[in-house]
């Protein structure tokens, strides 16, 4: 039986995990001149870290303008939705999941 075969998506992954592992993070590259492992340990000090709480989701979120129409709703993709009456003529920033679109955020 060659090697090289697979039996399914999760052989495939562990196969893909441990090229990634053993082969391409330890690889010079010819534009960097550094394995990634040793560029990402040189870095590693300066990464900041998010803190546990933090809703990761929203940090993804696309922004979108719109202008309020006068009667208080936005159009969105051809949906029109309620913002409050205060903003009406005013440019807002609309923030959300463009997958889900389950929250939207003025």
């Amino acid at each position: 039986m060659d090697g090289h075969q697979t039996h399914g998506l999760p052989e495939l992954n562990t196969k893909f995990s441990t090229w990634i592992q053993t082969l391409y993070h330890q690889r010079i590259h010819s534009s960097t001149g550094e394995s990634p492992e040793a560029r990402f340990q040189r870095a590693a000090k300066t990464l900041r870290h998010l803190p546990a709480d933090q809703d990761l989701e929203r940090l993804f979120y696309t922004h979108l303008y719109r202008t309020v129409r006068k009667n208080g709703t936005v159009r969105l993709e051809g949906q029109l939705y309620e913002v409050p009456l205060n903003l009406r003529a005013l440019k807002i920033q609309l923030r959300l999941n463009p997958f889900t679109r389950q929250r939207i955020e003025v």
